[in-house]
């Protein structure tokens, strides 16, 4: 089975936003699975999403969408290629922006496969800690605002912006 969760920019120009804001993660709280491949469809289907990925049109541009467009995207690709069943483009389409609980609730008044996750929800600030299942606890690696290196970097292009006058 294929997922299509995130889609991510390859640029090498980034966005530094300094705010602090909570981070709740739906990707936890479950998924709604579109189809079952067969193995023919599956290696169909992962040519025509590496294809698209690839195409940089299709790459959400920032202020004009974001990954859930991109999915949608690949979706209505995905159905016009006849591998998803009609109607799963403009489903997606209308689920963007809508919370997880919105989402969870459409796919089973659809009658789509609504697998649950594992009910957690992380709520909190950010930061690059990870788990390793050989691990019992989270390995710390730091977050960004307390990283030396990157506050330089940071200060560094602050300086170059305000020389610029921008």
């Amino acid at each position: 089975m294929q997922h299509v969760s995130h889609s991510q920019s390859n640029d090498t120009d980034f966005i530094y936003d300094p705010r602090t804001q909570p981070f709740d993660d739906p990707g936890l709280r479950g998924r709604c699975e579109l189809t079952t491949f067969s193995a023919e469809a599956k290696d169909q289907a992962a040519s025509l999403l590496s294809a698209y990925g690839e195409d940089k049109s299709n790459i959400p541009v920032f202020g004009e969408g974001n990954c859930q467009y991109w999915v949608v995207g690949a979706t209505m690709m995905l159905e016009r290629a006849r591998l998803l069943k009609p109607g799963e483009g403009d489903f997606w389409r209308d689920m963007i922006n809508h919370s997880s609980d919105d989402i969870e609730r459409s796919c089973i008044r659809t009658n789509r496969k609504w697998t649950p996750g594992a009910g957690l929800s992380i709520v909190g600030e950010p930061d690059a800690r990870f788990f390793d299942a050989k691990a019992s606890a989270a390995k710390p690696i730091g977050k960004l605002e307390h990283n030396a290196t990157f506050q330089a970097r940071m200060q560094s292009l602050l300086a170059i912006l305000e020389y610029l006058g921008t």
